[in-house]
């Protein structure tokens, strides 16, 4: 079943800081949640794990779209974004989701 998905899994739990998006916090205050010294874990990380397979569909959208609705159906999945791709009939899709629910979301998008 995983022959017809082209996939490549790339860890981004590196460098990845949370961001917090407050308007009502004062401008002043210091918006870095980095580590200030290298022995020192950041507050909150999330390891993410990036998919971006590919598919031979390009010519009907709403195939594309109702695979992207599978992948966002897993959970923590998020999909980044969607081409398509139809001189080609190719479709990518970009998705993160955590280590352990990415193979499902992925599993998922070659079911649909």
């Amino acid at each position: 079943m995983l022959g017809s998905l082209d996939f490549g899994l790339r860890s981004l739990a590196f460098g990845l800081w949370p961001l917090q998006f407050n308007k009502d916090q004062d401008q002043d205050q210091d918006q870095d949640q980095r580590p200030k010294t290298k022995d020192q874990k950041p507050k909150t990380m999330t390891a993410l794990v990036e998919c971006v397979p590919n598919f031979s569909e390009g010519r009907r959208p709403e195939r594309v779209r109702l695979i992207a609705e599978s992948i966002a159906a897993v959970e923590s999945a998020c999909v980044l974004d969607t081409h398509i791709d139809p001189d080609h009939n190719r479709s990518v899709i970009t998705f993160v989701a955590r280590p352990e629910k990415v193979v499902e979301a992925a599993v998922s998008a070659v079911r649909r």
